[in-house]
């Protein structure tokens, strides 16, 4: 019994090598997880710091800068409709954003008539409050134009509009036609594309705006008349933000969140951070998401040549650029369909560090300026303020500069569980972020936008 025993226990050798080898494992498995749990600990790290660096939560006070030369602005409206037809001056509030057509000098923005019905009903604020019976007289928003020379600001008739139609206008932009343009008429031809939160869903409203050189406001509102063209509703824009023009009827717009109603989940999209949001092209041949995977996709806008496409991420306190697909030189096979030429391609983030909001390419300095809120809770809490009561909030704008010295290779980083959006590791200097407006929100308040115009 004992020898055959013998014979079959493996050879003392081997049990060693047996063993050596299960250590050497276990010590490489060991490694793997001290690894893994260290990044993820690192990764836990950043998230806190900049959830908590991007909202503003231990900011101190904050002073103004360069504030001192802002006053507000007058504009005036026609109450057509009434039996007793007057016109009314009141400031401009609540103006989610401001675009200027620096040939002519004039501004266009998207206002809020009353910006008391933002407590009431906005979409992007999940204030959504549809039963309201003030709501039928309050969503009346207007779009005002402002000529910047002779400072004349009027709310613009809008022919052929429904009346009985909501007005919650949000993100806008205007595409100008070249050919409309000549050295010798001069005209001013605009396709104007406004983001309307209507009771029944969010869409984009089409008009057209139209002026004869040199022609000047006439006192009866000539200045601000656009014709109705139509409207674009589809399932994809969702909650929608802000859009850019990119052709005569073809655009990209922002949903700034994957859930649009008030929630758990909608809770853990912003909380958490999560880059769940996306940005649409809309065109009368295709309509479809042309980038997701984004920390609340909210402003937008692109260069002159329409080459580079810039987005706000919100949540991830950065600016993601992009190129459209038939922009991207790495891919020089021949774009044929709609979605290959206007795809987005992601290239670089830069980071912020506060709540950004709408962006603004600056064709002066070849900058962009990138307006949003220092302390987001501000923000928040003022759409709970008792009726009557002012929304304050600090907020600020930046330059945000390439650095032409500082010019480096750049390396994407692989996403992660934590990571805000899908962020490159950008070096520091190769941007330059300079803050140019601050205010507490006591003077100038809840800034959403900003934009530089020149007068000749």
């Amino acid at each position: 019994m004992t020898s055959i025993a013998n014979r079959t226990r493996p050879p003392r050798s081997k049990r060693r090598t047996s063993s050596t080898t299960s250590s050497t494992v276990n010590s490489i498995l060991f490694g793997i997880a001290v690894a893994y749990g260290a990044s993820y600990l690192t990764g836990i790290f950043h998230f806190a710091h900049d959830f908590v660096h991007d909202l503003g939560l231990l900011q101190g006070e904050v002073t103004s800068l360069n504030t001192d030369g802002c006053t507000p602005v007058a504009f005036s409206f026609s109450n057509k409709g009434k039996e007793e037809v007057k016109e009314e001056t009141v400031w401009l509030e609540g103006c989610e954003d401001v675009h200027v057509h620096q040939r002519s000098g004039l501004a266009f923005a998207s206002c809020a008539k009353d910006v008391e019905s933002r407590k009431v009903w906005y979409p992007p604020a999940v204030r959504l409050n549809r039963e309201d019976p003030r709501l039928d007289g309050w969503l009346k928003d207007v779009l005002v134009v402002y000529d910047i020379e002779n400072e004349v600001a009027r709310s613009m008739e809008l022919v052929g509009f429904p009346t009985d139609v909501d007005r919650v206008f949000h993100g806008m932009d205007f595409y100008e036609d070249p050919s409309t343009f000549t050295s010798e008429t001069k005209n001013l031809a605009l396709t104007l594309f406004v983001i309307n939160h209507r009771r029944t869903g969010s869409v984009v409203e089409v008009f057209e705006y139209t002026r004869k050189q040199d022609e000047k406001d006439d006192g009866n509102g000539s200045l601000g008349v656009v014709r109705y063209k139509e409207t674009i509703a589809n399932d994809l824009i969702r909650t929608p933000n802000d859009l850019v023009a990119m052709g005569k009827m073809s655009f990209y717009i922002t949903n700034d969140h994957y859930y649009s109603e008030e929630g758990f989940m909608r809770h853990i999209e912003g909380i958490g951070r999560r880059p769940w949001s996306d940005v649409v092209f809309v065109s009368p041949e295709a309509t479809f998401i042309a980038y997701n995977g984004i920390a609340s996709s909210n402003g937008i806008t692109a260069n002159p040549n329409r080459t580079l496409v810039y987005v706000s991420a919100f949540h991830g306190g950065a600016l993601d650029i992009f190129h459209p697909g038939y922009a991207d030189t790495s891919s020089p096979e021949m774009k044929k369909t709609v979605e290959d030429k206007y795809r987005l391609i992601f290239v670089e983030s830069v980071k912020l560090g506060f709540a950004n909001d709408n962006v603004f390419y600056d064709t002066l300095t070849n900058s962009l300026l990138v307006a949003g809120h220092s302390k987001v809770l501000e923000l928040a809490a003022g759409f709970n303020e008792p009726e009557g009561s002012p929304m304050q909030s600090a907020s600020k704008v930046v330059q945000v500069t390439k650095n032409c010295a500082q010019q480096h290779p750049f390396q994407r980083s692989s996403a992660s569980w934590f990571s805000l959006s899908r962020v490159g590791d950008w070096p520091k200097d190769r941007y330059l972020v300079k803050t140019v407006l601050e205010d507490s929100g006591r003077g100038v308040g809840g800034i959403s936008t900003a934009t530089t115009a020149v007068l000749t």
